[in-house]
């Protein structure tokens, strides 16, 4: 592979790296674990193929969904770690849509449009990348 001066690369181990005298080594990385269904939102510092073969512009936005560890190229950064929301009975969220977009349980939503995720539809819920928590909706006890 030829490599011009100022690139930057990962070398995956384990191996043995013998820099040569025109290298440098930058950093050591080590993967990070995270826990399950947890979404990681990424973008992409300069033009690269990502790791599941998809050509990714710079600027781009996109979702890892559910890695169980993953190490990041030089070419991506990580902006956000989400979390699953764990929802009961008695707790349910309402999420808004930025775009257009069909969400991971198969309904089409619209730009704006908002909706409520109960326990009755899933156990906990994982945001991804063009939705957005409005708010944390608590059960309404009627006397």
């Amino acid at each position: 592979m030829n490599r011009s001066a100022g690139d930057i690369w990962h070398i995956y181990g384990p191996c043995m790296f013998r820099p040569k005298i025109e290298t440098e080594l930058l950093q050591l990385d080590d993967s990070t674990t995270y826990s399950e269904n947890t979404n990681l939102i990424m973008k992409a510092k300069h033009d690269f193929l990502s790791k599941d073969h998809v050509q990714r512009k710079a600027g781009d936005l996109y979702v890892i969904k559910d890695p169980k560890y993953y190490l990041c190229d030089v070419n991506e950064s990580i902006l956000l770690v989400n979390q699953p929301i764990i929802l009961s009975s008695l707790t349910s969220i309402k999420l808004s849509a930025k775009i257009n977009i069909t969400d991971v349980y198969g309904k089409v939503r619209k730009a704006g449009d908002v909706w409520l995720i109960t326990k009755d539809i899933t156990a906990s819920h994982t945001l991804n990348l063009h939705e957005e928590l409005v708010e944390q909706v608590n059960a309404t006890v009627l006397c």
